[in-house]
């Protein structure tokens, strides 16, 4: 219980970070006009925007790597110093389980993995409580039943 207390406690004081930076957390409004992540994957080569969850977060750097899922799919994102500049610190300040928009151009990577590189993206909303483990889930089926929206979250399968 102590360990989820201190993580609540460095999710609100990053919400009172990205707040004094003048950001709104939760904005009514999105700057760009969305795609679904499955349009996204099929428009190799475009300058696309679009929404979700963030379910993992990697860093290497100067270079950061991103997985977003909607209700269509999911992409990784790659953030990159140089091409953000200032709004590549805000990234500090950002979780998983957040949601984001991005915008940016379709991509593949050195591995092949189809991806957007970032040009700027926008916080939609700041989450407070953290999400499961990706890798255990959720094992009891009686808590799977009560937090359905977790189960949602972490299960494809699930999902559809």
């Amino acid at each position: 219980m102590d360990e989820t207390k201190n993580v609540r406690d460095d999710r609100l004081e990053k919400l009172k970070k990205i707040k004094d930076l003048g950001i709104d957390p939760y904005p009514s409004k999105l700057k760009f006009d969305r795609k679904l992540i499955s349009t996204a994957l099929d428009s190799f080569g475009s300058e696309i925007a679009v929404a979700g969850r963030l379910l993992s977060l990697r860093g290497h750097g100067n270079v950061i790597f991103a997985d977003l899922v909607d209700e269509s799919g999911k992409i990784q994102l790659f953030f990159q110093k140089k091409v953000l500049n200032d709004q590549f610190k805000i990234l500090k300040l950002i979780d998983i389980a957040d949601f984001i928009a991005v915008k940016g151009k379709v991509i593949k990577t050195i591995v092949g993995e189809i991806s957007i590189d970032i040009s700027e993206f926008q916080i939609l909303v700041k989450s407070i409580k953290q999400l499961p483990s990706m890798w255990y889930g959720l094992k009891d089926v009686e808590e799977r039943y009560r937090k359905r929206y977790l189960d949602i979250i972490l299960n494809n399968e699930v999902s559809q």
